[in-house]
């Protein structure tokens, strides 16, 4: 972090070193039993409460104590207190926290270790200088003031540095270190403006698209905890001097609306710089998130998952696939860069043992790997080493000419099957075009695999340039492999002079199939071929099958859907370890929002509640259970809590803003959660994902006495608002509001 800025050692201290004699303000700091003076005055203080209370607006109060100093809430305005630093300029004095509740305040070199409670900052016009603020508190300050400056200071923990911060007036941090775990700096509310100035960032970063202006200038975003460096931009923003490091985290600018970037560059993790424009904004794409590198998204998707390009990507290496994953190329291109090294990385993609990858394109074909390399040779687009590869669609080639006649018998082989290990490998391609740089080499099975029997390549379809795949000649001769055309199969040769493969005409037998004694569809198959069974047509209080599995259909077939009646479940889970005792929850108690982003679900809301225990550590804590309809069994039921927060409760302050006066406690709560972050309700352990079903959602609240079930519940208010409910949930009843959550 830059240097904050020099402190000025005392004129004491300067003399005494002048005249040859060691300073003592230090020891006389620790034989001090006063804590606080007002500078004003020399008034010395045994707490920092009292000299406060002494001040007058505009006091500085200085913080004198060796130890570390018990500060209270500072409500009162007008005022700074700052602590001492050392002959760097670095803060020194350790303080039990820092809040604020009231106008123009300034808090100087204080430094606050191992917090675990959120520092606050409320009030008006509150300044932050030069202040050293760390440990394992989430978020690690609440930035809740109208108007708010935070400068030359550190701001570190493992979790988040801020989260759902809300701004309604200016928010400023100024030449600031700060590094989250997981959120860096994360707005979700308001609608005044945020100014970041100098300083770097580190953590998943995100604002709010109600913020009317963000501004930053000057500012690093790297990664060195959190595994993100970049920012979700969702309102109007303007950046400037911006410096955006990839060292291989994941590495992402996110402009949702209006983006101005002007001067600002992107390091890669070969150091090379680029402009941002150029680097990132949407690069590669797996369900809701958004990664600066393939490999990034590949290493992070799960089993099974989906990955779209955003834009070109070039590589100067070979992207390792070792997981079963779907590419969807959405009309882009996949290339190599000028660096590309054919002695070390001899495949733009290479699928290793047990994975399977799928290559399909959503853009008409127009998505495409660009094999050709820099010597004008071409290297191998795709090479299943040991897994099995599927092309769907797209092109794929190692030459700018798309002549059949044109060869270079120097380049390389397009797709590729089998490895030195001879493990199971296989290709099969369903369309496509393909142009090698060596013809006879567009497809190719390594010599002692196709031996061995353990690699293959099937074409069913695509278009090939000067390739005939029914007439390979370039296996080994005894490995008795000339085609890689299926039985059924064929190729023919276009106008051009270039091949493509097709289905044979064959018998057709029909295939009728009957509901409740009518013809309900009728078919065409090839004989010996099995049909794709459709899903039998739905019959309220009865399942439905078909008699027959629709395999080697051979002659004219009848299959007749056969329906059981079946009784509705009951719903009889037991949920009374949730719901031994009722909180006394009143009807204005509500859910105000619902959300979804980046994967996570929000549910937001307050209540108001009696009696409450404010001292209790466990109050207010909750949790969201999900139960499936269709199952009601425990196994089938999911649980997400949320760590106790008992501060969320308005401690003793009976009013409510925007509601008037209650005689009540009143509380914030927030439960946020994904398909992929949620526990099974049996033995509370951790749960792959929630499987796919339909599900009743319940909340539970609790003071750490006595709790109570409820439906989420939409009840309008006087001021006529209600709940706007995303995509996944329905209302189950109109009167009670109960919720239903749709898992696909």
């Amino acid at each position: 972090m830059n240097k904050l800025f020099k402190g000025l050692l005392s004129v004491v201290v300067a003399l005494a070193m002048v005249i040859g004699v060691m300073p003592t303000v230090e020891v006389a700091a620790e034989s001090n039993e006063n804590v606080a003076k007002i500078v004003d005055t020399g008034i010395e203080y045994d707490t920092v409460e009292s000299a406060i209370n002494a001040a007058d607006e505009g006091d500085v109060i200085q913080l004198i104590s060796a130890s570390v100093v018990e500060m209270p809430k500072i409500t009162k305005g007008n005022l700074t207190i700052e602590g001492m630093t050392n002959t760097n300029g670095e803060p020194t004095t350790k303080v039990s926290k820092i809040e604020t509740n009231g106008n123009t305040i300034t808090l100087k070199n204080l430094v606050l270790e191992d917090a675990v409670q959120s520092s606050v900052f409320g009030g008006d016009n509150i300044t932050i200088e030069n202040c050293y603020i760390t440990g394992t508190a989430s978020p690690l300050i609440k930035p809740e003031a109208k108007n708010l400056t935070i400068k030359d200071s550190l701001l570190m923990t493992t979790k988040n540095v801020t989260r759902w911060g809300r701004v309604n007036g200016v928010h400023t941090y100024e030449n600031c270190e700060i590094s989250g775990g997981v959120y860096g700096i994360h707005y979700d509310s308001g609608s005044g403006k945020v100014v970041i100035n100098g300083g770097s960032i580190d953590g998943f970063n995100a604002f709010a698209a109600s913020i009317s202006l963000l501004t930053i200038d000057g500012t690093r975003f790297e990664n060195k905890q959190s595994g993100y460096a970049g920012a979700n931009f969702w309102g109007k923003t303007k950046i400037a001097n911006v410096t955006l490091v990839d060292n291989g985290a994941t590495t992402w600018l996110d402009g949702k609306s209006d983006l101005e970037i002007v001067n600002s560059k992107a390091i890669d993790v070969n150091g090379k710089e680029t402009s941002i424009e150029e680097y990132v904004v949407d690069r590669v794409k797996f369900d809701d998130n958004h990664y600066g590198s393939l490999q990034d998204a590949i290493t992070s998707v799960t089993e099974g998952g989906k990955i779209t390009l955003n834009s070109n990507i070039a590589l100067s290496k070979t992207l390792i696939v070792d997981k079963d994953v779907t590419l969807d190329l959405n009309g882009k291109t996949l290339s190599v860069d000028n660096s590309w090294d054919k002695s070390v990385s001899k495949a733009v993609l290479k699928v290793v043992e047990g994975a399977n990858l799928s290559i399909n394109d959503s853009s008409n074909g127009l998505g495409a790997i660009d094999a050709t390399t820099s010597d004008g040779n071409g290297t191998i687009a795709v090479w299943a080493n040991e897994g099995k590869v599927t092309i769907k669609d797209g092109k794929f080639f190692n030459t700018d000419s798309v002549d059949p006649n044109v060869t270079n018998t120097t380049g390389a082989e397009l797709i590729y099957a089998g490895g030195e290990n001879i493990n199971s490998a296989k290709v099969v391609i369903n369309d496509g075009w393909f142009s090698s740089n060596d013809r006879n080499f567009t497809l190719n099975l390594y010599d002692g695999s196709a031996l061995a029997g353990t690699a293959s390549i099937e074409v069913y379809g695509g278009t090939f340039i000067g390739f005939d795949p029914s007439k390979s000649n370039t296996e080994p001769t005894n490995a008795n492999i000339n085609s890689f055309i299926p039985s059924g199969y064929e190729v023919n040769k276009n106008a051009n002079g270039n091949f493509y493969v097709t289905e044979k005409e064959a018998p057709k037998s029909t295939v009728e199939f009957i509901v409740d004694g009518k013809v309900w569809r009728t078919y065409r198959v090839t004989k010996g071929a099995d049909i794709r069974m459709p899903e039998v047509p739905e019959k309220e209080g009865y399942v439905g099958e078909w008699d027959h599995d629709g395999e080697n259909i051979r002659t004219a077939t009848t299959i007749t859907a056969v329906y059981t009646k079946v009784e509705e479940p009951v719903n009889n889970t037991d949920l009374s370890d949730y719901a031994d005792f009722q909180l006394p929850v009143y009807t204005n108690s509500r859910v105000t929002n619902i959300s979804t982003a980046n994967g996570s679900i929000t549910v937001d809301g307050y209540m108001f509640k009696a009696n409450a225990n404010l001292d209790n550590e466990n109050s207010i804590w909750r949790e969201i259970i999900f139960v499936n309809e269709e199952d009601y069994s425990m196994a089938k039921a999911y649980r997400k809590q949320v760590t106790p927060v008992y501060n969320t409760w308005l401690n003793k302050n009976m009013t409510a803003t925007g509601n008037g006066a209650y005689k009540l406690d009143y509380a914030n709560y927030t439960v946020t959660f994904s398909n992929t972050d949620i526990n099974n309700y049996v033995g509370n352990t951790a749960a792959t994902r929630m499987a796919t079903g339909s599900y009743l959602a319940y909340m539970r609240i609790s003071d750490g006495t006595d709790s109570y079930l409820f439906p989420l519940k939409d009840i309008v208010l006087s001021d006529g608002s209600t709940l706007t409910l995303p995509s996944g949930f329905e209302v189950v009843d109109t009167t009670t509001r109960a919720l239903r959550y749709i898992v696909k």
